[in-house]
């Protein structure tokens, strides 16, 4: 459970905050949703490459989807995502959407 004020907080420090509070507004027309942001620094300290760290990222995004037991999803992204891997986690992404 995510506090109103952690959101706020991390909304008013964050760079891109204008392109998240896009996002949450987009995610406003579904019932239920999951939004998941990982801090992306902390995992390129750990990796040289770019794409072990894009695939790493995919892979702790999928263990917190499949600890929240969701099996299918559709993704919501400023662009097309080619995402493979989460059948072994055992999601499905049923559709891709786009915010602009």
């Amino acid at each position: 459970v995510i506090s109103s004020n952690i959101v706020t907080s991390f909304l008013s420090k964050n760079k891109e905050n204008l392109s998240i509070n896009k996002t949450l507004n987009y995610y406003k027309k579904y019932k239920n949703c999951i939004l998941i942001i990982i801090r992306d620094e902390l995992v390129k300290n750990n990796l040289n490459n770019k794409k072990e760290s894009s695939l790493r990222n995919y892979g702790i995004g999928a263990q917190i989807l499949r600890s929240l037991n969701i099996r299918k999803m559709i993704l919501i992204s400023k662009s097309k995502k080619n995402i493979i891997g989460l059948d072994g986690f055992g999601i499905k992404i049923v559709k891709q959407e786009f915010i602009k």
